[in-house]
């Protein structure tokens, strides 16, 4: 029984991996279950034991990303009650914290990704940064939009963070949008 589950749980990453590459090459609408198959050497009926279609490998992928995104926050939250999102040490240990899965990120929010994990990421934040804050359920323009541009701005952090391309350490890239967030944008372009 043990030898089946590591079986199917090797087959799994498979299949998860071969979606990726394909990705980096192909932009999600373009691709197919074939293609998955194929990359990842696999028999098309071994792709639909573990999914439907790519929406939902997709999805399986962006949700355990998800997940273990906000069960890091949520550690380091509960280890440090007192530390809001805007400040520069929490920032920097979000980043850190995703880097086990940031290639799979960078592929997912790069114009070849699934753009519905954006949307949802976006969504999730939406609905978690603000929480219990005196912005959680407050119907007013300006607010909504400086919400908005709060999240736009931390998921082009990410995609910048994910990059293999990035210069900045996270304790860098953090110091500068906590004092974006504290400060201001002018105060931090002034003090890069």
């Amino acid at each position: 029984m043990a030898t089946y589950t590591k079986k199917t749980q090797q087959t799994d990453r498979i299949i998860r991996r071969a979606f990726l590459r394909v990705l980096k090459t192909k932009s999600f609408d373009f691709v197919t279950v074939s293609d998955i198959v194929k990359e990842a050497n696999i028999h098309r009926s071994s792709f639909y034991r573990y999914f439907d279609d790519k929406y939902q490998l997709a999805e399986c992928i962006e949700k355990e990303i998800m997940g273990y995104m906000r069960s890091e926050r949520l550690k380091w939250m509960d280890k440090h009650p007192k530390t809001t999102l805007a400040d520069p040490e929490a920032m920097a240990q979000l980043f850190k914290s995703i880097d086990f899965f940031a290639p799979a990120i960078n592929i997912l929010l790069s114009p070849n990704g699934d753009p519905s994990f954006e949307v949802r990421l976006r969504n999730a934040m939406f609905k978690n940064f603000f929480k219990n804050s005196k912005f959680d359920d407050v119907e007013d323009d300006k607010i909504e939009l400086m919400k908005l541009f709060s999240i736009n701005t931390i998921i082009e952090t990410y995609k910048y963070w994910t990059s293999p391309h990035r210069k900045l350490t996270a304790e860098e890239l953090a110091e500068m949008l906590s004092d974006m967030y504290k400060k201001g944008f002018i105060y931090a372009v002034n003090h890069l």
